[in-house]
Formats: structure tokens, sequence, C-alpha cells
């Protein structure tokens, strides 16, 4: 039981795509640790969101082409698709943390310097680790994060420095888990009727519905 990885990343690359308009997103992705699927949701998710938006295509067709820049992404460092004006020119590499992020952050910073507009983030934390390797290298960053919602990205959000977060509350997790074993224990509810895997409803946290959604944010 956890917050839905795929739609919560797509929702927050719906979000980003209508903030940026018809501007070109030039960008660097900041992922946790190879091979793990949560965070290959979280990224691939993002990029669903954003080419569903800007090229008008369905939610199926658009998971299909993620996909695709996913697996070039992962496997030259760099993926675009030129009808979207998306652009990933860089993968880095933090283990989900501040610190082990911002080498590889400030590397791909530099390296992009003078294009890069956008920082895609797996989680709060790695986006922090990003916001620090860009100050002072770089001004007039976009950033927006597949997963945590931590208060201070919700202040972010607020402040006008982060577009988009996608909301995983532990709040609403466990109170989703304890809805599930009432229903079962109490209720009589089949278990067997349940999905294998149960999450909470996808939500990408926005200047729009910051103030609603900040009692969810920890």
């Amino acid at each position: 039981m956890y917050s839905d990885n795929k739609q919560n990343g797509r929702k927050v690359g719906l979000a980003f795509a209508e903030e940026m308009g018809d501007q070109e997103i030039y960008s660097i992705m900041l992922s946790g640790v190879k091979g793990n699927i949560a965070g290959e949701e979280r990224r691939v998710g993002i990029m669903c969101g954003v080419l569903e938006a800007r090229l008008g295509i369905t939610e199926d067709e658009a998971w299909e082409l993620a996909y695709q820049m996913n697996d070039e992404l992962i496997g030259n460092g760099y993926t675009e698709n030129t009808d979207a004006k998306f652009v990933i020119a860089g993968q880095g590499w933090g283990n989900w943390n501040i610190q082990d992020i911002m080498a590889d952050a400030n590397d791909l910073i530099v390296k992009t310097y003078g294009k890069l507009n956008t920082i895609f983030a797996e989680n709060d934390q790695m986006l922090f680790g990003g916001m620090q390797a860009a100050e002072g290298l770089k001004e007039g960053i976009y950033y927006a994060v597949a997963a945590d919602g931590e208060k201070k990205t919700c202040d972010y959000i607020k402040e006008g420095k982060v577009v988009a977060v996608g909301e995983n509350s532990p709040e609403q997790i466990a109170k989703l888990a304890a809805q599930t074993a009432r229903e079962v224990l109490v209720d009589g509810k089949d278990p067997t009727s349940y999905p294998d895997t149960v999450t909470t409803d996808a939500v990408a946290v926005t200047k729009e519905n910051v103030d609603e959604e900040y009692e969810n944010c920890f």
C-alpha cells in the first residue's frame, strides 16, 4: 500500500506542461537508484504527462512514448521528443538524498548551461540537492518533483519556486490502510477482491491547490 507513483508523476507532468505553455522544456532528471521500479515509474509518469499534454494524444499513447524516452535516457543519457519540444539532456543518480545528488546535479547543470530551464526529480530530497547545485550557477529554472510533498516543497510551491509535486502523504496512506483493514476485518469484505497493490489517489500539488493540500504535506 503506497502512493500511486505512475499517476502522481503523470499529474505532475500534465501540470508542468500547462505551466510551461509553448516554451521548450530543456531539462535534466535527478533519479534515485538504478533499476529501482518506483523511481522509474515516477520519472516515466512525468514524461507521460508532458507528452500527453503537449502532443494532444491519449494517455495510453503517451505511456508508450514515455517508456521509449525512458529507454533512450537510460541507454544514452539523453532523450527528446521534438514535436513536444521536450528534451531531457542528462540523468543524475542521487540515492534519494541531498548530498549524494549534488555532484551529478552540478555536473549536469554545467554541461547544459545556456539551455537548461528545468530540473525534474524523483523525490523531494534530490530536488533540494538540485536547487542547491543550481544556486549561483543558473537562474530561471523551473522545478518539478514526481513524489513526496514535504512541507518545505509545498512552501516552495507557495513561493513560486517549484511548479508541482506528487503527493506521497504518510497520513493518507495510513488512513487508507486502516480503512482497508476495517473493510476486511469488521465489514467482512473479501480480501481477494482488492488489487495486488492498493494506492492512494494521485494528486499533483500546485499553486492552485497547495493551500487545500497543505495538511497532507509532511
